[in-house]
Parts: structure tokens; sequence; C-alpha cells
């Protein structure tokens, strides 16, 4: 009776373990789909140029990409930011360009950066209405640190998608 006590025991345990990391991946697999949902929450943000609104929407969708390590969507995104950027805006041109031809990540990600410092100033100036949040990572690029721009307070870093998802700090609310 004892030997059917510990083998049935033991099969508890190992389903337990088994549910431990069926529950992990469940839960990893929900963070990864949260950026999608968190795209959709723009349209509280408004812009007084139809342009502006339009790039930040891409914006949020690339940041998007980055958080979900898809360096294939990240060029398809920056391939329609790179569309819609005018040849007066030569210096975002250059980087979305670059991000659109790029398919390594890491570069993505460096990229990413160079396009938000260049984006940012254009965001601020045109919006008419909701918030958005200036978010700041200080581990990425070697301890360098990383800023974005998202729609929500949330921390959902581009520059380490799920290894460190939730990796930064809001350094700023702009309403």
């Amino acid at each position: 009776m004892k030997r059917v006590t510990s083998v049935g025991a033991a099969f508890a345990l190992i389903l337990s373990v088994s549910c431990k990391e069926n529950k992990q991946k469940v839960t990893q697999q929900s963070e990864k789909v949260q950026p999608e949902t968190e795209v959709v929450q723009t349209s509280g943000t408004t812009f007084s140029n139809e342009t502006v609104s339009s790039l930040f929407n891409n914006y949020q969708e690339l940041r998007a990409a980055l958080v979900q390590s898809d360096a294939e969507q990240v060029q398809a995104i920056a391939a329609k930011i790179d569309n819609e950027v005018t040849a007066q805006q030569a210096a975002l041109k250059t980087t979305t360009t670059a991000m659109a031809q790029e398919s390594a990540l890491e570069k993505q990600r460096v990229l990413f950066s160079d396009l938000t410092e260049k984006m940012e100033p254009m965001f601020k100036e045109s919006l008419a209405s909701g918030t958005m949040y200036k978010q700041f990572c200080p581990m990425a690029f070697e301890g360098k640190g990383g800023y974005w721009v998202s729609t929500s307070e949330d921390i959902k870093n581009p520059y380490y998608g799920d290894k460190m998802l939730t990796c930064g700090k809001v350094v700023e609310v702009i309403q």
C-alpha cells in the first residue's frame, strides 16, 4: 500500500510541476499578445496634423513589433513609415529607409532609438488631445539607455522584448 501511495504522490508532484510550466507558458504568450491591443489604444491620442497622426500610429505598431521581437514585421512597418515620410524630412527618411532594409533585430532596435529621438518632438508639437508616455530603459545599449514613446503607462520594452519586458520607467507624461 505504501508503494501505491508513493507512486501516487510522485505522479501528483510531476503533474503539478507540469501545470506550473504550462501556466508560465500561457502567461508568457499572453504577455506577447498585449502589445497588439496596445496599438488599438492610440485612438485616444489625437494630433493636429493628419500625417503626424498616421506616423504616430505606425510608430506604435513598430514599437509593438519590437516588443514581440519580430524583425520581419519591423521591416514591413518601417517601410510603411518610410513611404509616409516626405523628402523635407531627410534625416527621418534616412532612418526609416535603413530600418526597412535592416533584418537584424538588434540593429533595428538601435535605429528605433534614433527614430524615437527624431519623431518625439513632432509628436509633442502636434498633440491635440490624449496622453503619451515617454519611457526609458536604463539598461539598453550597454547601459547608455534608450527612450521610446508609448500610449500606455505600462512598460513594454522594445529594446529587450520578452527578455526584459517590463524593464524601464515613465520619465515624462505628455499631454
